[in-house]
């Protein structure tokens, strides 16, 4: 093959590896889009109802999800996950990664988290996650607030006390007609925690 046919071929390589590079570069670095969250929320929720640990949860969401950067992130958070001297919350590790996961996002996965209810908020998101950032509060709140509310009915009390702790953090007041009777519960760590979260709501309460 003559010089000029090696250096043709050398070219056409380069080309085809730059491409590539770029295709690869433009993947990681195109933006998270509401779409990519709602996707994501979605395959959280399916393998969440199933009889998967939350390792295999995340492992089982990171090779669904098509978005490469979400899929990287939750390989890392997966690892992390497994590591000992890494470990934390979900949440802790999702809020972690600020510009990959929103922060009403990690948000909702706590709080649902508190209640126990983590698979329907996610699958609530799936639908209704907005394409609006400033939307964004208002719609977990229509989500959270139901389940606290009716967390705080049941018998676990560890439950209802993440309850009244979630509606506060949400800012409902209109919820203080639930949580006042409260006061009087036989619980002392539920007359505590409604104490608190009315003070948190803003009201002056006696302790």
């Amino acid at each position: 093959m003559s010089r000029r046919k090696w250096i043709l071929v050398g070219m056409t390589f380069c080309g085809i590896i730059i491409i590539v590079c770029l295709t690869i570069m433009y993947s990681y670095l195109r933006p998270i889009t509401p779409r990519n969250i709602r996707e994501l929320s979605r395959q959280l929720a399916l393998n969440l109802s199933g009889k998967h640990s939350l390792v295999e949860v995340v492992l089982i969401t990171a090779n669904q999800v098509k978005h490469p950067r979400i899929k990287r992130t939750l390989l890392e958070i997966h690892y992390r996950l497994k590591t000992p001297h890494q470990r934390k919350q979900f949440d802790e590790l999702l809020a972690d990664y600020p510009e990959v996961f929103p922060h009403e996002f990690v948000l909702a996965v706590d709080y649902g988290g508190m209640l126990g209810k983590a698979d329907i908020v996610l699958k609530e998101l799936s639908e209704t996650w907005p394409d609006k950032a400033e939307e964004r509060k208002e719609v977990i709140t229509k989500i959270l607030k139901p389940l606290a509310l009716q967390t705080l009915k049941g018998k676990d009390q560890f439950r209802r006390g993440y309850a009244l702790y979630v509606l506060a953090k949400l800012g409902c007041k209109d919820t203080v007609p639930d949580i006042l009777p409260l006061l009087q519960d036989p619980n002392p760590n539920i007359r505590w925690q409604a104490q608190k979260a009315l003070q948190l709501l803003g009201y002056k309460v006696n302790e």
